[in-house]
């Protein structure tokens, strides 16, 4: 079954949910509130969600340049261009290796800059609980210059 991530409904309620790859990075503001609801709709009282999304210090940092990979079969370059510090967009040209040519295959997205601040806001809202946050998939604290923020929030 796919749906959109702002207002999926399921009839049923589940022990924990996990949203990883940046899936909030996706989703403006509004969508991410509307999300967050959904979420606390689907879950059981005393269950945990779990997600993740770069930071803005990622995308200050990394996210400027252009970058371009080639492992052989493979080759890709990567185009980012940030708008009102809220905002990227991203182009994505991948290379693939067929043997006497390469085929090109063009990815576009959109990704927008959540702060934590805004994150935490949100989740408290649409009424989850103990909040806590780490850098990337580790047991170490989030930090100013983390990459990837790791949410754990309940509803109790």
């Amino acid at each position: 079954m796919n749906q959109n991530m702002v207002d999926f409904q399921i009839d049923e309620k589940f022990e924990a949910a996990i949203c990883c790859c940046d899936g909030i990075n996706y989703l403006t503001k509004e969508e991410v509130s509307s999300f967050f609801e959904r979420v606390y709709h689907h879950l059981n009282d005393g269950s945990k969600f779990i997600f993740d999304m770069s930071t803005k210090y990622k995308y200050d940092k990394m996210f400027c340049d252009t970058y371009v990979y080639d492992d052989g079969d493979i080759f890709y370059v990567w185009e980012n261009e940030l708008f009102n510090d809220e905002i990227v967009n991203i182009e994505i040209n991948f290379f693939i290796k067929d043997i006497n040519k390469y085929t090109r295959i063009t990815e576009e997205q959109t990704q927008y800059i959540h702060t934590i601040e805004e994150i935490i806001y949100l989740l408290e809202d649409a009424g989850f609980e103990n909040i806590e946050i780490f850098d990337d998939y580790n047991e170490k604290e989030y930090s100013d210059s983390s990459l990837r923020a790791v949410f754990s929030a309940y509803k109790l």
